[in-house]
């Protein structure tokens, strides 16, 4: 086990997609976390050089919500970000699980908007001025919640170098996790934009709201999943637990071919807000 990352002392791991999330904490007992990748990653150009031209950006995110970069250890794959104290949207699932709590529409279509918000703030801003238009490997541990419910965001534009490789070679095929939390785009090697990471968080959304993922399997079945956009498909298993409403939204954002999501991130907001304010919509709240 790490016992340090970047100086700072570990006190607990995750395993995430090609990566673990560490809680470190500083010598003035400070609490971050970390993103350190797996060794077999840790000279990769996609995670040293390639970043010069979104550095600036990592290092001074100016968007609420995106973690600044204050440790990155080039040599060992580490990333630190200042986040202090938080859980990730990972562990929180899989707490909620383990204790048979089944949260329902409601705590994940209020993650899914503050979420959404952060994300697209960032990409209208990364798009001009650093031609980067979404986050790019965003996942279950790359998101983290404050006590309050403040949702902060890591990682962002640090590629999904697993799927990178798996693009030139083929049979070198990741884990299930990094299948689980691709768009359609990603796996097929197409270009991302916004609407890939609003595709990400509907996955992530409807996984908060019953504590399964939406691909479920073999690494195999998953990616097939993946490749066809069967995310939306597989939404009728649950019209006993999401309501219509509901499933019909995260279908949307869930379709396959891009030019069938929603058209704006305006268009995007206004349904989602709508379904948000009606009193019948079922679940407990994200806070």
């Amino acid at each position: 086990m790490l016992e340090k990352i970047c100086g700072m002392r570990v006190k607990n791991t995750y395993k995430g997609p090609a990566a673990l999330l560490a809680e470190v904490e500083d010598e003035q007992g400070n609490q971050n976390i970390a993103l350190v990748f797996q060794e077999e990653y840790h000279e990769h150009p996609l995670l040293n050089d390639s970043l010069s031209g979104i550095m600036s950006f990592l290092n001074n995110p100016v968007i609420p919500g995106i973690a600044d970069l204050i440790q990155h250890d080039k040599g060992k794959g580490s990333f630190v970000f200042n986040t202090g104290p938080c859980i990730s949207i990972a562990q929180i699932i899989r707490r909620m699980g383990d204790a048979g709590i089944t949260p329902g529409p409601r705590a994940g279509l209020e993650f899914m908007e503050r979420a959404g918000r952060i994300l697209t703030d960032t990409s209208e801003y990364t798009i001009n001025t650093f031609a980067v238009g979404s986050h790019g490997s965003l996942n279950p541990w790359r998101i983290l919640s404050r006590r309050n419910g403040a949702i902060q965001i890591i990682g962002y534009a640090i590629p999904q170098v697993e799927m990178k490789d798996f693009h030139r070679d083929p049979n070198n095929i990741p884990r299930e996790d990094s299948f689980r939390y691709c768009p359609p785009e990603r796996v097929s090697n197409h270009p991302e934009d916004l609407s890939s990471d609003i595709f990400v968080l509907a996955l992530i959304a409807f996984e908060i709201m019953v504590t399964r993922p939406v691909y479920d399997g073999t690494v195999d079945d998953i990616r097939q999943k993946a490749v066809r956009g069967e995310a939306s498909r597989q939404l009728m298993n649950y019209q006993s637990v999401l309501p219509k409403y509901v499933r019909n939204f995260l279908a949307k954002a869930l379709k396959g071919d891009r030019r069938h999501r929603f058209t704006s991130s305006q268009a995007f907001f206004s349904e989602l807000e709508s379904i948000l304010r009606r009193p019948d919509l079922p679940g407990i709240s994200f806070n």
